[in-house]
């Protein structure tokens, strides 16, 4: 289930994006730039999200339309196609006209230089709407049909083309970091071209079509169960970027640089293991192997909470010395608060981690309506406890308030997980 290669391939892919983090510290370190492009990326981090409202629940559609005919299926991703398209234009224009609007949401401040620079790269990276949400069907469609290879394949383009610009950035000595939104932007339509290239080699026809018993089912529940989703994703974002605005120049910085290491270690350890036991546990749920479902989550658990706590711990003690070492412009405080908000965003995900299993119960029966009630609790939560920690704990009141809000999260997505576990198991395994 799962395969070294797939980790190797995540390892490939997390190391460039490592060697770009390593060279925008050593290059820009803590600044109103470095802070204003980390904010943009997750900026845009979330507006991808929003993307996906119309099409998150592919995957599960394809598979159980699959099951019962395999052309029919074919049909329906040219459907799916078609919806992404649609909504990759409508979401541009819309950004576009309205970038204003959006930024005001996002930030606290509108008048700081900093604040100038995201206005500035918002408006080169907002190209990338138009490639996301059809370069995800096209992923998702790959990781039904079982070629797990590939995707991680394309998604080391972008990055790829970041890092040789990060490259040309600190041999030609410029300052201009913007040319790494180009970069990016330019990566994404390069893979969104090759992605095209290996699903016709798949032999899966591409086509426009409308037309599908199962589009007005599909939007329907992609919508809700993506909205229940961004509430906890998309809404993370903007309040966790006013809190960092409304602090001096530089903790945005620490704050997204302690996430990217957190992330770095997520995607090497979880990544590859959660895509191949999405994958195949939506399969086995579909055909009503539960029991098969079942084990697929205790395996995925037994690999992956270990070795998430093994290298957290021996990161959290390697890291300060790294740190110092790649990126001399960093302080000894500086490299201190980094520290501490990793650790508190290992915690994060681990509690994200271990409550995964029963989330992807609920995903596959669909149940929309749980992940809405339950993230608005999150989001309401995390709003609440940020603002009411921020005075007194500063960028921590983050950490903090993230840690609370996921833990009422994990034990409301565990008890109705394991709920319909039961249910489905004397149901179908009788």
């Amino acid at each position: 289930m799962f395969k070294f290669k797939y980790n190797l391939l995540a390892l490939s892919q997390v190391m460039i994006s490592f060697l770009n983090y390593f060279l925008l510290m050593k290059v820009f370190g803590v600044s109103d730039a470095t802070d204003a492009y980390l904010i943009t990326s997750a900026v845009f981090g979330s507006l991808i999200l929003l993307q996906m409202l119309t099409t998150e629940q592919f995957l599960f559609f394809y598979n159980d339309i699959k099951a019962k005919n395999f052309k029919d299926a074919y049909n329906f991703y040219g459907v799916a196609l078609t919806v992404s398209a649609l909504t990759a234009v409508v979401t541009f224009i819309i950004a576009y006209f309205g970038s204003s609007f959006i930024i005001d949401f996002f930030i606290n401040s509108t008048e700081d230089t900093r604040s100038l620079l995201i206005n500035s790269f918002f408006h080169i990276a907002i190209l990338e709407l138009l490639v996301s949400p059809i370069q995800s069907i096209n992923q998702r469609l790959m990781n039904a049909e079982m070629y797990f290879t590939v995707p991680y394949l394309l998604n080391i383009i972008p990055i790829l083309f970041v890092l040789i610009t990060m490259v040309y950035i600190y041999y030609a000595t410029t300052d201009d970091i913007s040319l790494l939104i180009y970069a990016k932007v330019l990566g994404s339509f390069v893979t969104l071209f090759i992605s095209f290239f290996v699903v016709r080699s798949m032999n899966i026809p591409i086509k426009i079509s409308l037309r599908h018993s199962q589009l007005k089912g599909f939007i329907h529940n992609s919508f809700t169960m993506r909205f229940g989703h961004n509430i906890h994703n998309f809404l993370f974002t903007p309040i966790t970027t006013n809190i960092l605005t409304s602090l001096p120049s530089g903790y945005a910085s620490y704050f997204y640089y302690a996430m990217k290491i957190a992330t770095i270690i997520n995607s090497i350890v979880v990544g590859p293991s959660s895509k191949v036991f999405q994958s195949k546990f939506s399969s086995e749920w579909s055909n009503k192997h539960i029991n098969i479902a079942k084990s697929l989550i205790f395996k995925y658990m037994k690999i992956t909470v270990p070795l998430i706590i093994v290298s957290s711990i021996v990161v959290y003690f390697i890291l300060p010395n790294v740190l110092h070492l790649i990126a001399n412009k960093l302080t000894l405080e500086s490299l201190d608060i980094i520290q501490s908000i990793f650790v508190g965003l290992m915690i994060w995900q681990l509690i994200i981690l271990i409550e995964s299993g029963s989330v992807f119960i609920l995903v596959v029966e669909k149940k929309s309506q749980m992940f809405i009630y339950t993230n608005l609790i999150f989001t309401l939560m995390y709003f609440g406890f940020a603002n009411l920690f921020l005075k007194e704990f500063s960028i921590y009141a983050i950490i903090y308030s993230l840690i609370l809000a996921q833990l009422v999260n994990f034990a409301i997505y565990t008890y109705y997980g394991q709920k319909i576990m039961k249910q489905r198991s004397k149901q179908y395994e009788a």
